[in-house]
């Protein structure tokens, strides 16, 4: 998507100084974290990413944002990307605690955030130059723009802060293929086994063909496909 790969661009080339923070919004398995790794990896950009799903508000036994950005700490002052992946999922639980986990949010989209270190300390981590993506499906709703997030539980200074959305579609036929052609995993698998990749790869196109017309996990159906191949039905 070209308008993510100029917003990392330029956030690269300005050193931090220019954060374009977006919503990435789309179908689960449609790409949107291995497009954000893939393009990070690619303008050699530290990527840092986190689960939402997992996330607790501050004084709660759990995942919380201090203790899941503690990465942050060893990378001040470095242009840093963080994925904030299934960030719907805060809206979708019945914990009442997406108010407060978006307040936490609220001042590390500005300059600092609080890290939990070692022996029970705490640090202010210095946060001017992390670029913040939050994906997440959205329940499936048709966005095009922030405002639109606002109907779903997302507070307007929060959409003030992440000003943008961008969205991935559900792969073409064409595009799974091309995938699948140039998976990683096929491609260990095949070393590992000492079996050609030609040969399996022309295999697991006539599987992904036909499950392809009942795809309802996206580009995961690939991996899938390659697991069962090769540990499943061999």
């Amino acid at each position: 998507m070209q308008q993510i790969y100029k917003i990392l661009e330029v956030f690269k080339a300005s050193l931090g100084a220019i954060r374009p923070n977006f919503f990435l919004v789309g179908a689960t398995g449609s790409g949107k974290t291995h497009m954000i790794t893939t393009m990070c990896k690619d303008q050699e950009l530290i990527l840092i990413s986190i689960n939402a799903a997992t996330l607790t508000k501050e004084g709660i036994s759990g995942a919380s944002l201090s203790r899941l950005l503690a990465p942050l700490r060893e990378l001040q002052g470095k242009p840093v990307v963080c994925l904030v992946d299934e960030f719907d999922k805060q809206f979708l639980s019945d914990t009442g605690q997406a108010k407060d986990v978006q307040d936490e949010f609220l001042k590390a989209l500005e300059t600092s955030v609080t890290i939990a270190g070692d022996y029970g300390k705490f640090t202010e981590v210095d946060t001017s130059k992390v670029l913040w993506v939050f994906a997440g499906a959205f329940k499936g709703k048709t966005i095009q723009s922030a405002e639109d997030l606002n109907g779903l539980g997302i507070k307007e200074e929060f959409i003030g802060r992440v000003p943008l959305v961008y969205r991935t579609n559900e792969p073409t036929l064409d595009e799974l293929m091309d995938t699948l052609n140039n998976s990683k995993l096929l491609s260990d698998y095949c070393k590992v086994l000492k079996q050609s990749h030609d040969v399996v790869a022309t295999q697991l196109q006539d599987k992904l063909y036909q499950a392809a017309h009942n795809n309802t996990i996206g580009y995961r159906i690939i991996n899938k496909l390659i697991h069962q191949h090769f540990i499943e039905l061999t």
